[in-house]
This record gives C-alpha cells, structure tokens and sequence, in this order.
C-alpha cells in the first residue's frame, strides 16, 4: 500500500536500514521523497512508531542517486538500499532505531509528523547522539536559568 500522506502527517511502512558508520553520531535520518516532505518547513520531523507509541525528532534528509551510490558502494551496506513502490526507506543510527525499538531490515509502520516548536528545540537535542549536544544543550539551560535568577536578585534588592 506504501505510504500516504493523510492531512499534515504521513503514514506507511518503511523499510530500516543503518546509517553509515561515518553518520552514526549525527542528529539526522535519510528518508525517501514523500510528496510534499522536501518542504522547508518539514526539515524537522518527529517520527512516531504508533504500535509502541516510542518517537524521535530529528533533522530529517532526503535520499536521492547520490546518497544511494554512496551507501551502496560501501563495504557493508553493498548495494543493499533499493527503492520499492510499496515501502519506503529510512536509514538512521542505533540511538534512533533504539529509542524506536526497531532493528535493521525491520518494515514497520511510522507516523511523520513536522515538529512544532518544543520538539525542534528541545526533544531532538535531548535525543541527540551526540553527548556533547546534550551537555551543550542543558549548559544553556542553567545560563538562562542564572541569568533570570542574577536578574531577578538585582530588581529586588
């Protein structure tokens, strides 16, 4: 049946495939063009799995020829990513196919929706791959939290 667009989300199976291994820290997924999805405003995406209700926000990119000879002519990945009419491809790190619960080679059925607001600021940071994005994020929290307190001392001292 492959994936449809149903209002402002997509619904449909997809095919998982690991990320390279010179992408296994970043904070994105490659996906295959769905209609629309190439849109500015869909660069952040939150990916639901509705059977475990587990989902991510990343920064999403889209698979084209160059991504796919790229992937395929890896060692391990040899020719293994192929576009198919019924199931779409996505292709992410461990973290996100852990915090999902799938495993490569996996079709499950996901939910893409555009990330609001908190999603693209806080979650994807917060699921991020990288350690240090995570610690960068939360040093930016207590320096505002700081600065409001030092603010607020100041007015009513």
């Amino acid at each position: 049946m492959g994936v449809m667009k149903i209002g402002e989300m997509y619904e449909g199976k997809f095919k998982v495939y690991a990320a390279l291994h010179e992408e296994s820290k970043e904070g994105w997924i490659w996906i295959s063009p769905l209609n629309g999805i190439e849109n500015k405003k869909w660069r952040v995406i939150k990916i639901i799995r509705p059977d475990n209700k587990k989902k991510i926000v990343v920064e999403r990119r889209i698979i084209d020829k160059n991504f796919m000879s790229i992937y395929n002519d890896k060692k391990h990945t040899k020719g293994n990513l192929k576009e198919g009419e019924d199931t779409k491809n996505i292709v992410m790190n461990y973290n996100y196919r852990a915090l999902l619960d799938i495993h490569t080679g996996d079709k499950v059925n996901l939910i893409i929706k555009k990330a609001n607001m908190w999603d693209r600021f806080w979650v994807a940071s917060s699921q991020h791959p990288n350690i240090f994005v995570k610690y960068t994020v939360w040093l930016g929290l207590i320096s505002v939290g700081l600065g409001v307190v030092s603010i607020l001392i100041s007015i009513f001292r």
